[in-house]
């Protein structure tokens, strides 16, 4: 079933993934996202995202597919510009999934081992950590925007549901949304996140136009940590720009923007290398997050 969601303007608040501070200071006009499937991500290729914006967006106004994997501590979103097609279509495409597994889980207050449990509690906790046993510094750095969104996909599965759903993972799923965005980078409009697996059997077979966009893709960060990092859990091939969390471009290399910088030392001993990183402020504070 499609992702839909109608925002109107007044009541509209900046999204907790952007660190703009102040809310949305005139009345928008309504809007409804509506998303394509999207029920599996294959290991090896991509997956495209479709959706569709009534009205279009307007002038300084453009569409993105928020992404993450289903992640234990590391919680913060990439994002991926979506291009437009007929009017008021969108379509873009996502990275390329990491083999990653999906660590099981149960929660010590309980006798069984049901894995929904230790994640409905996740989903209740302020902390994100429900038997206190996770990297909390992790959480605290990698987490500080993205643990605010709520999963409103296993929101609306029963536990049987959502036992099952998590038992048949061998590896991370995906978590997106798509999202309106204004010229100063808040997000005006979003559908509730979704889910989708990972699967070395997915197929999902992209367009000669989305192939291309394939081969050199561009990925945002949200979060002043994701620039001196490995995009967590995904590969960085076919990775061609990186945009950090206030907007600046910069050429992905190896998805890493470090220095490598070397000189010789005394003789005989070879050469010496030193990784040299900018190291930014993380944003000042975050917004609070979307309704």
């Amino acid at each position: 079933m499609a992702a839909v969601l109608q925002t109107s303007g007044p009541a509209m608040k900046a999204h907790s993934l952007v660190p703009a501070l102040v809310l949305l200071a005139a009345p928008l006009a309504a809007e409804t996202l509506v998303t394509g499937e999207l029920p599996c991500l294959p290991l090896g290729t991509q997956a495209a995202v479709t959706a569709r914006v009534d009205p279009p967006p307007g002038e300084g106004q453009t569409v993105r597919t928020y992404f993450r994997r289903l992640s234990l501590e590391v919680e913060d979103f990439y994002w991926t510009p979506m291009v437009p097609g007929e009017p008021g279509n969108f379509w873009g495409v996502l990275p390329l999934p990491e083999d990653t597994k999906l660590p099981r889980q149960a929660l010590r207050t309980r006798r069984d081992d049901a894995w929904a449990a230790w994640w409905r509690a996740k989903e209740a906790s302020l902390d994100r950590n429900p038997n206190g046993d996770l990297d909390q510094a992790v959480i605290d750095a990698r987490a500080a925007l993205g643990k605010g969104e709520k999963r409103a996909w296993m929101a609306g599965r029963d536990d049987a549901g959502l036992e099952a759903f998590l038992s048949a993972q061998q590896f991370e799923p995906a978590e997106w949304f798509v999202a309106v965005v204004d010229g100063s980078g808040r997000i005006t409009a979003a559908t509730p996140m979704k889910v989708a697996e990972v699967r070395e059997d997915c197929s999902a077979p992209l367009t000669d136009e989305q192939q291309d966009l394939a081969d050199a893709l561009t990925v945002g960060e949200t979060s002043a940590w994701q620039k001196d990092e490995w995009i967590f859990h995904w590969e960085c091939e076919h990775i061609e720009t990186r945009v950090d969390w206030r907007g600046e471009e910069r050429g992905a290399g190896l998805c890493v923007p470090v220095v490598f910088a070397w000189w010789p030392t005394a003789a005989g001993l070879g050469a010496v290398g030193a990784i040299v990183v900018v190291d930014e402020d993380p944003p000042a504070e975050t917004s609070p997050s979307r309704p």
